[in-house]
């Protein structure tokens, strides 16, 4: 049999943004304003959100395996913390391509905004992307 395709010692360059972008607005369920902080982050690891405003400071990976919830909005939970809402936020990072992003907030939900990922992609593209 022959081998179509080959990907031995093939690497992909990953990309981040350049420096921190910041939305601000109320969450949809919790009504509480919230900074949300995109940051650089190294090849590889991907999409992280960071609770803030907690003791700690806990990251919980963006991984379908934390998925708790689905009706009306994405929640992440892992070690008991949890990330509401994060689908808006995390379109708009793979729609611009990036693979890299620490996301920082100071509360438990994102913030909805106009309820699409338009402003997370304005954020995101005033950083240039690396």
């Amino acid at each position: 049999m022959q081998t179509i395709f080959d990907f031995t010692g093939m690497t992909e360059k990953q990309r981040t943004i350049q420096k921190p972008v910041t939305v601000k607005g109320a969450g949809l369920h919790t009504g509480k304003e919230v900074t949300l902080t995109y940051n650089p982050a190294p090849e590889h690891y991907g999409y992280k959100f960071k609770r803030i405003d907690l003791e700690g400071q806990p990251v919980i990976d963006a991984n379908v395996d934390f998925v708790v919830e689905t009706a009306r909005g994405t929640t992440l939970e892992y070690n008991g913390v949890q990330i509401l809402t994060v689908e808006h936020s995390l379109a708009a990072l793979a729609g611009l391509e990036i693979d890299n992003c620490l996301i920082e907030l100071d509360c438990e939900e994102t913030p909805i905004l106009d309820g699409s990922s338009k402003f997370y992609v304005e954020a995101s593209a005033r950083s240039r992307h690396c």
